[in-house]
């Protein structure tokens, strides 16, 4: 079982019926401009104040940058360089590398195992989870191609070596290293916005977290959590939002011993119900 819920744009990929949630990507270049256009300070605020910060927790580092474009593009590069390494060393975490197609199968590949929806007629499973695939690719490429470097990150693990390098191929593709993913969005869906602090333009939700399973269980998850706190962190952000269905008690366990509390239990008709869980530093 997957360690939190899928994202919306999943959810309907599966045909399942969840509790819908807002997209954290936009479906076209306009909408993702109107969507910085409506925030307006606010965006560039966030590219300035996180080019000042340093990161808080593990090994990850960046250069600091100056305000206006340059603060933009240093919170790009802080980013496109966060390379986070689990306290115990078992672990890296880092941003997926968009342009290794084969380490994005393989992301995608992890996601259409967790979240695929076995249809009743044993007979179309294989049909239906390669339409699946399919959908999640191309939503998968959506994200990635329309959103801002400080709205949307995907981030994977792999088991680090002794020395702390990880043990990917020598061929520099890290696909056979990657045995997690977690994706971590800045989004503004109204109805969350309504139960956190008044004057709350956005939020960071984590969503999409899968471990391999035979991988489980080792401390991966935990290491793909701290990493999404050192993603939000470097965007200046200090709160990380995430649903979980109660009968996964592993996952409800897991995110309470990283610090998150319940908000609410979220239910609604034709859909399943859902906690909604907060963490704040």
């Amino acid at each position: 079982m997957a360690a939190c819920a899928p994202s919306a744009a999943m959810q309907a990929a599966c045909r399942a019926p969840q509790l819908s949630v807002a997209r954290p990507w936009p479906t076209s270049a306009s909408r993702c401009n109107s969507r910085i256009s409506r925030r307006g300070d606010r965006f560039h605020h966030r590219h300035r104040s996180a080019a000042a910060r340093a990161p808080t927790t593990g090994t990850a580092g960046t250069d600091s940058g100056g305000g206006g474009a340059a603060g933009g593009a240093a919170t790009a590069e802080a980013l496109a360089g966060l390379r986070y390494t689990s306290s115990d060393g078992q672990w890296m975490i880092r941003p997926l590398n968009k342009s290794d197609a084969a380490e994005v199968g393989r992301v995608v590949a992890l996601q259409t195992d967790a979240f695929h929806i076995k249809p009743p007629l044993a007979m179309l499973d294989g049909m239906t989870k390669h339409f699946f695939q399919a959908e999640v690719l191309s939503e998968m490429q959506k994200k990635l191609k329309y959103n801002p470097d400080d709205m949307f990150v995907l981030l994977v693990v792999e088991p680090a070596s002794p020395s702390g390098s990880s043990t990917s191929s020598s061929n520099g593709s890290g696909s056979p290293g990657v045995v997690g993913v977690v994706e971590v969005s800045y989004i503004g869906e109204r109805e969350t916005l309504s139960l956190l602090e008044p004057g709350t333009e956005g939020f960071c939700y984590v969503a999409s977290m899968v471990v391999v399973p035979s991988w489980r269980r080792r401390g991966a998850a935990a290491a793909l959590l701290a990493a999404a706190e050192e993603a939000a962190a470097a965007w200046d952000e200090r709160q990380l939002l995430l649903h979980v269905y109660p009968e996964n008690e592993s996952a409800l366990a897991l995110y309470r011993q990283a610090g998150f509390e319940v908000l609410r239990q979220q239910s609604k008709p034709f859909a399943k119900t859902r906690v909604l869980m907060r963490k704040g530093w």
